[in-house]
C-alpha cells in the first residue's frame, strides 16, 4: 500500500520503495525493465503457442488502457 492507500499505480507503489530499503534511483530502474518485459507480452506469448481466444482474453487485462499508459510511462 502507499501514500494513496491501496490504489493500483506504479506512482503509489513508488511512494514506499523506501519501505523495502530500495533507491529512488533503482525502484525507477527496476519498473524500467519490468515494463519493458510486459511490453512485449504478446510475441513471447505467440512463440509459446498461446491461443487466439486466450491472447484477447489476456490482452483485456494486461493491455487495458489504465495500466498500457502506466507501463508507457516507464518505457
Amino acid at each position: 500500500m502507499g501514500t494513496a492507500g491501496s490504489e493500483s499505480s506504479l506512482e503509489n507503489a513508488l511512494t514506499q520503495v523506501n519501505e523495502y530499503g530500495i533507491k529512488m534511483p533503482r525502484a525507477m530502474e527496476l519498473m524500467q525493465q519490468v515494463a519493458a518485459v510486459v511490453d512485449q507480452w504478446a510475441g513471447h506469448f505467440t512463440t509459446l503457442g498461446v491461443s487466439r481466444a486466450d491472447m484477447e482474453l489476456l490482452a483485456a487485462s494486461i493491455d487495458r488502457d489504465a495500466l498500457k499508459r502506466q507501463r508507457l510511462a516507464f518505457l
